[in-house]
């Protein structure tokens, strides 16, 4: 058993169907939110989640976690159920 690369955490998807440009003003909102000290008393601070900025997700990041799904042979369905139940 090893350790995988890192996976990013804490993140906030916007799936293929959701409008681009409300995506783009959602990046923003939360952008100037990271920023504010509203965010450093409450997501941002080390009693919460300690967030220390956002940066956008790579996709390729997600590798190691879709072989892992792979090599046990999960399909779509079962890997939703173990996300939900986690």
């Amino acid at each position: 058993m090893t350790l995988s690369a890192p996976i990013p955490n804490e993140s906030v998807g916007l799936g293929a169907d959701f409008p681009l440009g409300l995506a783009r003003e959602v990046i923003a909102a939360l952008a100037n939110f990271a920023g504010s000290e509203a965010c450093q008393s409450s997501l941002c601070s080390a009693d919460f989640y300690g967030w220390a900025g956002l940066a956008p997700a790579e996709d390729a990041s997600y590798d190691s976690l879709r072989s892992l799904i792979e090599t046990l042979g999960l399909s779509t369905e079962e890997t939703w159920a173990l996300s939900r139940d986690a």
